[in-house]
């Protein structure tokens, strides 16, 4: 009997290899919808924390740096600076970074004639560290907080796209300043995949780092800087203590001033594997 032939019932579909899989997964198909709700509910919750604190925490750092100025007499309003605007007297400058422009300052030089300005061409290649003769001396002698001779304005930055300034104001130059760090003459000179960067002073003063910025460009990690830079010295800054950390594939580092102005070096893969201290910037 047990070798007895059984006849098939073709009236029954067979049953397909996966069914029971499928059977298993139905009682567990009413917690994936939760499950998924919570996840977008986290990522929400997260977006909502960290936007208002990124936009207090810049709404701040502006703050100081217009309160510096101030200090210094180097801050107008529009309403003061529209008459000199409306008959073009000066320069207006706008302050680019990565993100566009972010500040309008006025001086009543006229910038346009020490050279030749930077174009939207040479934003890239200015932001990628390559030297531009009129950009880093008008940024120097301009915009430096402490001894630049332009004044800053509260003109919104957004008023600037798309030609805003040239509307308004037509009969005044208007000059775009690539800001990349080097009128700080404070960089990144050398690092230590993994463990630590070296920072120069090129400057005939000490600077203090406190507010000063440390990012990789991998999570955006950062680690805040304390103490001081001697004239013409170097510091060694650990990463022992932070998050910030090396992409093995390469990828960059920026050291970014409180007054928001940064200085970005790059690495390779060969850099990361060998280990060893390698110069930079």
């Amino acid at each position: 009997m047990a070798n007895e032939n059984v006849p098939i019932d073709e009236s029954k579909p067979a049953k397909q290899v996966g069914d029971w899989k499928r059977r298993a997964l139905i009682p567990l198909m009413p917690l994936a919808v939760p499950g998924v709700l919570i996840a977008f509910a986290a990522i929400f919750l997260i977006i909502a924390v960290c936007l208002p604190f990124l936009a207090v925490k810049g709404f701040f750092r502006q703050r100081t740096f217009v309160t510096q100025l101030k200090s210094k007499d180097r801050f107008v309003t529009l309403s003061h600076l529209r008459p000199k605007l409306e008959v073009g007297e000066g320069t207006l400058i706008e302050e680019w970074g990565v993100k566009g422009p972010y500040r309008i300052w006025w001086t009543s030089e006229n910038v346009a004639a020490r050279g030749t300005p930077p174009t939207d061409e040479d934003f890239r290649s200015i932001m990628g560290g390559k030297d531009h003769v009129f950009n880093d001396q008008c940024v120097k002698d301009y915009l430096e907080p402490d001894t630049g001779r332009a004044i800053l304005t509260d003109i919104k930055p957004r008023v600037s796209r798309n030609g805003g300034l040239k509307t308004l104001f037509p009969g005044v130059q208007v000059v775009m300043l690539v800001a990349t760090g080097k009128q700080n003459e404070i960089k990144i000179v050398a690092i230590l995949p993994e463990s630590a960067i070296k920072i120069a002073n090129l400057t005939d003063r000490s600077v203090n780092l406190n507010g000063w910025r440390v990012f990789d460009g991998r999570a955006n990690n950062e680690l805040r800087l304390t103490g001081e830079v001697a004239a013409g010295g170097n510091l060694v800054v650990s990463f022992a203590s932070s998050k910030v950390s090396f992409n093995v594939n390469g990828g960059d580092l920026t050291l970014r001033s409180a007054e928001g102005r940064w200085h970005t070096v790059c690495y390779t893969k060969e850099q990361v594997r060998r280990g060893e201290w390698v110069e930079v910037g």
